[in-house]
This record gives C-alpha cells, sequence and structure tokens, in this order.
C-alpha cells in the first residue's frame, strides 16, 4: 500500500531533521525546504513535542488503570448476571476521581450524557 499524505510528510519531516542534525544544512528551515517539510512540525519535532494524535486528551478524567478496573468490574457484574446500570458505572467512576482529589467539594463529577 503507498504512504499516505502524512506518512510522507513524517518522512519529509524525519528526513529533514537528521540531515539539519548532520550539518548538511545550515538551519533547520532551509532543510525543511529542500524536503518539502513543514517547518513548524520540524521544530515541533526537534524539540520533541508529541503529536496531537499520541498526546492524552486533555478532559480524562480516569487514567488506563482505573479505566480498566471500571470495564473489569463491570465485566465481573455481567459474569454473575447482575445487570450493569449507568448509575453503577456513575458512581464508580465518581469514587475513583473523588478518592484522587477528597477535598473536591462535589462528588458528582462525570456528566450524565
Amino acid at each position: 500500500m503507498p504512504p499516505t499524505k502524512d506518512q510522507k510528510l513524517n518522512i519529509a519531516v524525519d528526513t529533514a531533521l537528521a540531515a539539519f542534525q548532520r550539518g548538511s544544512f545550515p538551519s533547520l528551515q532551509k532543510a525543511a525546504q529542500h524536503y518539502g517539510a513543514p517547518y513548524g512540525r520540524c521544530i515541533r519535532r526537534q524539540k520533541e513535542v508529541p503529536t496531537r494524535s499520541n498526546r492524552p486528551p486533555t478532559n480524562r478524567h480516569l487514567d488506563e488503570a482505573e479505566e480498566r478496573s471500571i470495564t473489569d468490574w463491570l465485566t465481573q457484574l455481567d459474569a454473575i448476571g447482575t445487570r450493569a446500570t449507568l448509575a453503577i458505572l456513575e458512581s464508580s467512576a465518581n469514587y475513583l476521581i473523588w478518592k484522587k482529589n477528597p477535598t473536591s467539594e462535589s462528588r458528582i463529577i462525570v456528566s450524565k450524557k
């Protein structure tokens, strides 16, 4: 399968950055222009800024382990024939969030959407 446009740009960015670090170009901007790579992306890659697709979402309240524990618990409830309701899920998530920060004023943190 041929590389996508984004993959081609990433290859160009990697090549431009490597050429600049080897000293083949006097500036990263010149290397980016030569290889057709976006200069801003080259700068961010040089500073090791994670891409948007690799960054964790900013509005996540639970980490991976907490989400996994809720999922496992709901699976166990299902295995014993107990119906897992939205209220159970919300209260579990709110409890885990509250345990991280017990000084929070309100325990209702998870939205009902």
